[in-house]
C-alpha cells in the first residue's frame, strides 16, 4: 500500500481534475483550476521519489546484499484481449490495483537501489518470482515487503 501523503496528493488531484471537468472549457477559473492541477502532479511525484528513497537507502544500509524478483510490471498490467472493457466491480478492482502498481515505480526504485548499493560496495540479485510465496520461508511469521519484494536469503529459494 502507497503511504498516506501519497495517497491524499493522489485524491486531492482526482477532485481537482473532477472539479475542472464541470467547467466552461476556455473560462478564466477553466484555466486557473488547470493551474492547480498542473502544481498538484509535481508534488505527488516528488513524494513517491521520497519514499523510494527512503526505502532504497534503508535497504543499501541495512544489507550488503539484496534479493529482488524479477517482476515484468508490463505483463502484471496487461488486460486481456478477450475480456471487454466493462463497468463491473472487478474491472475497477483490477483497473485499481494495476495504478498501484504503476505508481510503486519498480524501475526507478530498482535503479536507486543499484546505485546505492554500489556506492556501498554491496550487491543486487534478481531472483524468479516463480514459486515464491508472499511470506519469507527463513522468517515464516515476517511478510515480504511488497515495495521491494526482498528475500533475505533462506535456504527454500533458488
Amino acid at each position: 500500500d502507497a503511504p498516506s501523503h501519497i495517497a491524499n496528493k493522489e485524491k486531492a488531484l482526482k477532485t481537482a481534475q473532477r472539479k475542472l471537468s464541470r467547467m466552461q472549457k476556455g473560462s478564466k477559473r477553466y484555466q486557473e483550476q488547470q493551474k492547480r492541477i498542473q502544481k498538484l502532479h509535481p508534488r505527488s511525484a516528488c513524494s513517491r521519489k521520497d519514499v523510494l528513497h527512503k526505502a532504497s537507502t534503508t535497504r543499501s544500509k541495512n544489507h550488503a546484499s539484496v534479493k529482488l524478483e524479477d517482476v515484468s510490471v508490463s505483463r502484471m498490467t496487461q488486460t486481456k484481449e478477450s475480456d471487454p472493457p466493462s463497468k463491473s466491480k472487478t474491472a475497477a478492482r483490477r483497473a485499481t490495483f494495476h495504478r498501484s502498481l504503476l505508481n510503486v515505480g519498480w524501475g526507478m526504485c530498482l535503479h536507486l537501489l543499484d546505485d546505492k548499493l554500489r556506492v556501498r560496495g554491496g550487491k543486487w540479485i534478481l531472483v524468479r518470482p516463480a514459486f515464491t510465496s508472499p511470506e519469507c520461508p527463513a522468517q515464516s511469521a515476517q511478510p515480504r515487503v511488497l515495495l521491494l519484494r526482498l528475500h533475505c536469503g533462506g535456504q527454500s529459494e533458488n
